[in-house]
């Protein structure tokens, strides 16, 4: 048996329902904390799809400060914390709150990334103006 599926058998108590309440929010846009559809959606087949091909670059803003204030900023939302009730749960939050921080880190540094963007495309515009010379 999979282990999203035994994290699923556990039962719904605090502490997974904590763990996969915003990693259902976050990377399938589903924002309910009712234990019920988490399970019905973690059931479905894309799930672990779309928890593999989770691209960063497109997590939005609002998805990711909700995250952080919400669930990152808990200190029931830890790893050791909720591991220890299920240790298949315990890997989401590591992987949910990499994500987040992942992402955060991404939009400090998307001003360095796109004047680097921006001199790169300078340079070979520069260059091809040299070769027509």
């Amino acid at each position: 048996m999979p282990l999203l599926i035994r994290c699923l058998i556990v039962g719904s108590g605090t502490t997974i329902n904590t763990s996969l309440s915003p990693t259902i929010l976050a990377f399938l846009g589903e924002a309910s904390s009712e234990w019920p559809q988490i399970r019905k959606t973690i059931v479905k087949d894309g799930f672990i799809g779309s928890i593999v091909n989770f691209d960063s670059e497109l997590f939005p803003d609002k998805t990711r400060k909700t995250l952080q204030s919400n669930f990152l900023n808990n200190p029931e939302y830890s790893f050791e914390k909720i591991n220890k009730a299920s240790k298949a749960c315990g890997p989401l939050v590591k992987w949910a709150s990499t994500h987040v921080n992942y992402s955060d880190m991404l939009k400090k540094v998307d001003p360095l990334r796109q004047e680097l963007k921006s001199l790169m495309n300078e340079t070979e515009q520069s260059k091809k103006e040299s070769a027509d010379m």
